[in-house]
């Protein structure tokens, strides 16, 4: 992946910044039967501009599947976010390291039904460390309620937990309870999305809107708002050859633990 996003903010809500960059990601599949498979690679990642490579990680993954699920344990594949929306999963994402999950991961797919539920452990600690622990539960859900040759009506529901804590880690100086570093953050949404078949040639016109909500619980002042929600409408064309898509997003106290800084109700800066 040989990738350059450019971000030209000039605004007090978030800074601007260039990725610019290569990845790249051999993989050695071993097939043991029908229904499981292992895998084993290196993710290297490279930024421009730089002397060394940044990242090198090796992956391991192991998939059971059958008819309507598949089971996923290591590195998960996480390259389309779960099909979760910019304000609540920053797309950039898959840019960096970042996009290396790794857990445990479900998948289930049934004539208009699917969904996909992970754990995402993202910092391990040891005894004694001084940062805390971290890991992210998703659920992203569709379910088509309308499906003709030329229309298609579906709810999506998507929802994210992101957890920082532990016991284990190097207590603070004066600090009495250990509850009061621990932070617990909750994403919700809920959609509409419609869709209409312009012609056979796979061209299609969508409209899609959200509403979003958050809630965190924690004593620490980290962010200025404990609870809010956000509107977020999306009007997009697809064909072979294009994809063309305009947004519009409103957001009262919202935050967002994992969606692009754009979209939070305050200042990252």
């Amino acid at each position: 992946l040989n990738f350059i996003k450019n971000n030209e903010y000039f605004n007090f809500i978030a800074d601007g910044y260039t990725l610019l960059g290569t990845q790249v990601h051999p993989e050695f599949i071993y097939n043991s039967s029908k229904n499981t498979q292992f895998k084993a690679g290196l993710f290297v990642l490279k930024d421009f501009g730089e002397n060394t490579v940044n990242y090198t990680i090796p992956t391991f993954t192991f998939t059971y599947k059958k008819k309507y699920y598949k089971i996923i344990i290591g590195n998960l594949f996480s390259r389309n976010n779960h099909h979760l929306i910019e304000p609540l999963m920053a797309s950039e994402k898959i840019l960096g390291e970042e996009v290396l999950e790794t857990g445990i991961e479900y998948l289930y797919k049934k004539n208009r039904f699917s969904f996909d539920i992970w754990l995402n452990w993202e910092k391990s600690i040891e005894k004694y460390d001084t940062d805390r622990e971290e890991f992210m539960i998703g659920f992203s859900s569709k379910l088509i309620i309308l499906e003709k040759e030329k229309h298609s009506l579906s709810v999506p529901l998507q929802y994210v937990y992101y957890h920082r804590g532990g016991q284990i880690n190097k207590k603070y100086r004066f600090e009495n309870n250990s509850n009061d570093l621990i932070l617990n953050f909750n994403n919700a949404s809920i959609g509409l999305e419609y869709y209409y078949k312009l012609n056979s040639k796979n061209s299609k016109l969508g409209l899609r809107y959200f509403y979003l909500n958050h809630k965190v619980n924690t004593v620490i002042e980290e962010f200025p708002f404990d609870k809010g929600n956000a509107h977020y409408f999306n009007v997009n064309y697809s064909s072979n050859k294009i994809n063309f898509s305009v947004a519009y997003y409103k957001s009262d106290k919202f935050i967002s633990a994992k969606g692009n800084d754009m979209f939070q109700s305050y200042s990252t800066r």
